[in-house]
């Protein structure tokens, strides 16, 4: 019988087409295949093969010694200045105390001479392990004034300087030869003193020794005011300075303070403390030897030096009124 036209219009129903699942594979080691669905990114073979995880246990810590650099500066886990090299430089993060600097100007001799500022500090970790690191020009400008001595630091993101080595302090080199340059990706950020991390030493410089000293170098002294001189502001300048006259007993000289060192020193000091600071800078004036504060911490009547025990006693039996005169440049 042939169809109508009816039944010829009749849309006809197709047979519903069966999903295709993947295959698995029998003979494979590891015949347990995911299928990661797009709207929960998460496998279909977790709903029927449920994984049972291990619970942690603290036996499950990595061993610090197998740490690589990567992992090191993914979790700021500072690393050791002894391990410290020319090969992991620029991966390296380290974190200490600034117990040297020095600044200075250099001049490149070449067919192009060059000349430019640099600063070097050493920084020793809580192992009490040192390594030099080094800024030139834009990174000294950028730092100089942030990096003190005495301060806690934590950088990275420097290169290893191999052209020199010879450009950090001989009498205490420190314990690492690696010196690190800092560059314009490197982070420096200043950390609180929590006490961890071992003081620098004051090892003082006896005044009358200073005659043969130049200008910009830096000394540690252990001194007692003799006389504390008032407020003023150059006439060229727009800070506040302050001179006090100190003496060891070898020597008189005047120590210059600024800002608000300058402005607090007749509350904060008396006449007759003694007092010991790291890096002052030496600055000839008229043929006078002169000191300049720089930012180290000043310490009031220290107990834990010897040398301020015999200027305590010097002190004690001179006659206050005799001011002597000023150390010389010889």
């Amino acid at each position: 019988k042939a169809p109508t036209v009816e039944q010829l219009n009749a849309p006809t129903e197709k047979p519903p087409i069966a999903k295709k699942l993947p295959m698995e594979n029998p003979y494979a080691k590891n015949n347990k295949r995911s299928v990661i669905t797009p709207s929960s990114g998460s496998s279909v073979m977790n709903t029927f093969f449920p994984q049972k995880k291990k619970p942690f246990t603290a036996q499950q810590k990595s061993d610090p010694k197998v740490l690589d650099t990567a992992f090191q500066q993914t979790t700021f886990v500072p690393t050791p200045i002894r391990d410290v090299q020319d090969s992991n430089a620029n991966k390296v993060k380290v974190t200490g105390i600034v117990t040297w600097k020095c600044v200075g100007v250099y001049n490149q001799l070449s067919r192009r001479p060059k000349e430019g500022r640099f600063f070097l500090v050493h920084l020793m970790d809580a192992n009490q392990d040192s390594i030099c690191i080094k800024a030139f020009e834009e990174e000294c400008d950028k730092y100089v004034d942030k990096v003190i001595h005495g301060g806690i630091y934590t950088l990275y993101g420097m290169i290893a300087e191999t052209s020199t080595k010879r450009t950090y302090d001989v009498k205490y080199p420190p314990t690492n030869p690696t010196v690190l340059k800092v560059t314009s990706d490197t982070v420096i950020t200043k950390l609180k003193d929590d006490g961890s991390f071992p003081r620098p030493p004051i090892l003082p410089t006896k005044l009358i020794d200073m005659s043969e000293m130049k200008k910009g170098d830096k000394v540690d002294i252990v001194a007692v005011i003799c006389m504390i001189g008032p407020v003023y502001v150059p006439v060229q300048g727009k800070s506040m300075m302050r001179e006090l006259q100190i003496s060891d007993g070898t020597g008189f000289v005047k120590l210059t303070l600024f800002r608000d060192e300058a402005r607090t020193a007749d509350k904060v000091y008396n006449i007759g403390d003694i007092i010991a600071v790291s890096q002052l800078k030496v600055m000839p004036y008229r043929g006078d030897i002169c000191l300049s504060h720089c930012g180290d911490p000043i310490i009031v009547n220290p107990t834990n030096i010897p040398e301020a025990t015999a200027v305590a006693e010097w002190w004690k039996n001179h006659d206050k009124k005799i001011i002597g005169h000023n150390v010389r440049v010889s």
